[in-house]
């Protein structure tokens, strides 16, 4: 029985029949290379359609190009340049057809993308600009890049001017999964944040002496907040334990608590037992609020002598441009003084005991930003312009 199966199996592969069979394998092969050559040869000429039309509008002698890029083999994104103003141009890779930025947006997802874009720019303007930047009172340039968006916003009307040019870099890894196309996400990335201070900019520091103020305080921590801006609140011992609520809203805010002395005296007429008492039990009124320590002091009225260095082991802060809100309570003379003397490094001094003050810190902080100032605490600026604050030490300013 072997033997036959043997000799049948010796007929089917036959010479001839192992010709048959390679003939068919190799046509078949042929055939499908065939198909797929034309396919490629199709695609091809596809995207020569936008290519072309793409270069097209390059040659154009009325338009510089600033941006050429082809996006995930979909999209070709241009910014094009004529007598000063940008443009942007999308196409289709494939048909040249000319798009829409919501064409590069899955359709269920316009709203959220928008969203998210909202979000950023939250994260990094103040809300002056945020308010203006979120409506269609001007124009947005996209530039689609290999791994972020980056948008331009051009013609919007900002109050007070800003002479900045006004952008966002967005991550794809921020939006990724809104886009009708795909991205490269990096592993590290980092959102543009208005409270990551730059050294290289001027830079303030805003404090506020007497408090905490309830109400008042709570308020400017709000105006802060929408400035991207922090402060140093020197605050009175008594004041601190007669306003628990208003204290851990400062600390919580991450902006910096400083001691004002346990009851306003003035410490050079104490003796140095009676300003370590004074100090002693400021602190702890401050650690059983917070469970943190107090680094830094304002002396009651700026007054400091070696008795006072010596005894405390502190560094003492003072000022180098002071409006005496405390005396005149005129918005318009608070700001104009301000603005008339600042200069990088300043140390300015408020009290968060007034209603003007507040008027005056809410109308300032755009104008300050508007023109170029980061609004810190005492320990970034000491930081940002390269100080380590020391104990026993006396700043008015770190220029």
């Amino acid at each position: 029985m072997l033997k036959k199966w043997i000799k049948w199996l010796n007929k089917f592969y036959s010479p001839l029949m192992f010709c048959n069979l390679f003939f068919i394998i190799v046509l078949s092969f042929l055939i499908i290379l065939n198909l797929d050559i034309k396919r490629d040869i199709s695609f091809f000429e596809e995207k020569n359609k936008g290519l072309e039309i793409a270069n097209t509008i390059v040659e154009n002698k009325n338009y510089n190009v600033i941006y050429n890029h082809v996006i995930s083999n979909k999209f070709i994104n241009l910014i094009l340049e004529k007598e000063g103003i940008l443009s942007n141009k999308f196409l289709d890779y494939k048909s040249g057809k000319e798009l829409e930025i919501n064409n590069l947006i899955k359709k269920n997802k316009i709203d959220e993308f928008n969203a998210k874009i909202n979000q950023l720019l939250e994260l990094k303007y103040p809300k002056f600009i945020n308010d203006v930047l979120k409506t269609d009172a001007g124009r947005k340039i996209y530039e689609f890049n290999d791994s972020f968006l980056l948008i331009r916003y051009l013609d919007y009307v900002i109050t007070p001017e800003i002479e900045e040019e006004l952008t966002l870099i967005i991550y794809y890894n921020e939006i990724q999964n809104y886009l009708d196309f795909k991205v490269q996400v990096v592993e590290e990335y980092e959102n543009e944040n208005g409270y990551i201070y730059d050294e290289k900019k001027k830079t303030v520091a805003i404090t506020f002496d007497d408090g905490p103020a309830g109400e008042k305080t709570k308020s400017i921590l709000t105006l802060l907040e929408e400035n991207k801006a922090h402060a140093t609140f020197f605050m009175v011992g008594y004041r601190m334990r007669e306003d628990v609520d208003t204290v851990k809203a400062v600390y919580n805010s991450k902006n910096e608590i400083g001691s004002h002395s346990l009851n306003h005296k003035n410490l050079t007429r104490l003796t140095p037992e009676e300003i370590l008492k004074q100090e002693k039990e400021t602190e702890e009124i401050y650690y059983h609020i917070t469970g943190d320590v107090l680094k830094i002091l304002r002396p009651p009225y700026g007054a400091y002598n070696q008795k006072v260095k010596d005894t405390l082991d502190y560094s003492l802060i003072n000022w180098s441009i002071d409006p005496e809100d405390w005396r005149y309570k005129d918005v318009d003379l608070i700001i104009n003084h301000i603005l008339e003397n600042i200069s990088d490094g300043d140390i300015i001094l408020f009290h968060d005991l007034y209603e003007t003050t507040v008027e005056s810190v809410k109308i300032l902080l755009p104008i300050l930003y508007a023109q170029g100032y980061q609004v810190v605490s005492v320990s970034e600026l000491a930081t940002l312009k390269g100080y380590t604050l020391e104990s026993h030490q006396k700043y008015n300013h770190f220029r």
